[in-house]
């Protein structure tokens, strides 16, 4: 973008570069860890590889590294929080790579699975995020060998089904939920229609099993029959989880069976009941959730970043100077600070500090 003023007449000239700081880079996930003090923000990007940027402890606005170590497209990463040098990042159709040197030898991870999306989830447990990784395609997999995984280490431990694909998986303490789809593309190849599902390991005996969202008990909120995109567990209770859900409304249904409300829902007893708690939140596709504690949440959306700060009950969009625009991931940085990776905008940290909703 450029501009010059309407008194400037001349044939060329007088005009003004705005694009110098428009960060444009397209993520579709990130991750932080820190390496001797300084944070090191690694994340996947459309067509664009995994990037890797230093952050001085001395200095936040100066970035003591910016690159590229891995091509490609990027999908997701991860990366231990105790060591900025050991990242887990995918390229299309489940197939990651770790590095143990910042990136600069890469060892191949993938686990072979025959069905995955073409960006597919790949999480740590969030209380052993060293140790425990969990991916998904038609399996959910998991290894215990955190960043010294190997291809041979994935263990299924859950078959979606044929023809399914997860989407979104969330654990804590391993006990945790992940989200399929299959089709996940209505009417586009198939012309089959869409259907989503949950699975959860919550319950006596820890096994993970298809929750049933067919039956709605008396009081609960059905969750709706849309593409499925993150999951936060709460880490005190695995019982305790949030969803958030995208998909929009239509303008012409408005009311209790628009297909588009309803973004973001959480249970309290293992996935039974699930309950609604977008209230005045945007009706815009929610791409990722993050739960703070005490009543404390962030959703990312396809225009911004939201939070709330008693459950759900109202919302407020987050950042006086973070664009409008897509949010795919957030994530916790070791400073506690929120990281949001935008499809098209850069990366952004936000100070919990910051979270009170804007009016």
């Amino acid at each position: 973008m450029y501009s010059r003023p309407l008194s400037t007449h001349t044939a060329g000239g007088g005009w003004t570069d705005h694009n110098a700081a428009l960060g444009t880079l397209q993520y579709y996930y990130a991750d932080s860890g820190t390496v001797d003090g300084n944070t090191v923000l690694w994340g996947g990007l459309q067509d664009n590889g995994t990037s890797k940027q230093v952050i001085s402890s001395f200095d936040p606005f100066v970035q003591a590294e910016a690159s590229q170590p891995f091509g490609g497209d990027g999908g997701a990463t991860l990366v231990d929080p105790q060591d900025g040098n050991k990242v887990l990042t995918e390229y299309t159709d489940l197939t990651p790579a770790i590095t143990q040197d910042g990136g600069k030898t890469w060892t191949d991870v993938t686990p072979g699975d025959p069905n995955p999306q073409f960006i597919a989830p790949i999480e740590a447990d969030s209380a052993s995020p060293s140790s425990d990784l969990y991916a998904g395609g038609e399996f959910l997999w998991h290894s215990s060998k955190g960043y010294d995984t190997t291809a041979a280490d994935w263990q299924k431990v859950f078959d979606a089904g044929a023809g399914n694909s997860i989407s979104a998986i969330g654990v804590s303490g391993g006990t945790g939920y992940a989200a399929f789809c299959g089709p996940c593309w209505p009417g586009y190849t198939s012309g089959t229609g869409f259907r989503r599902g949950l699975i959860a390991n919550t319950g006596a005996d820890g096994t993970w099993h298809a929750l049933d969202l067919s039956t709605v008990p008396s009081g609960c909120d059905a969750v709706p029959d849309r593409y499925i995109t993150g999951i936060a567990v709460d880490a005190a209770d695995a019982d305790h989880a949030y969803i958030s859900v995208s998909g929009y409304a239509r303008h012409w249904m408005v009311g209790p069976d628009d297909p588009g409300v309803g973004h973001v829902f959480e249970t309290a007893d293992g996935g039974t009941c699930w309950h609604d708690v977008s209230g005045t939140l945007i009706d815009a596709p929610a791409n990722d959730v993050l739960f703070l504690g005490s009543g404390r949440l962030v959703v990312a959306t396809d225009v911004g970043v939201f939070a709330s700060g008693d459950d759900g009950a109202t919302w407020g969009k987050v950042g006086m100077n973070l664009p409008h625009t897509i949010v795919e991931d957030l994530g916790l940085t070791p400073s506690g600070d929120i990281l949001a990776a935008t499809h098209g905008r850069g990366l952004w940290q936000i100070s919990q500090d910051a979270l009170t909703p804007a009016s």
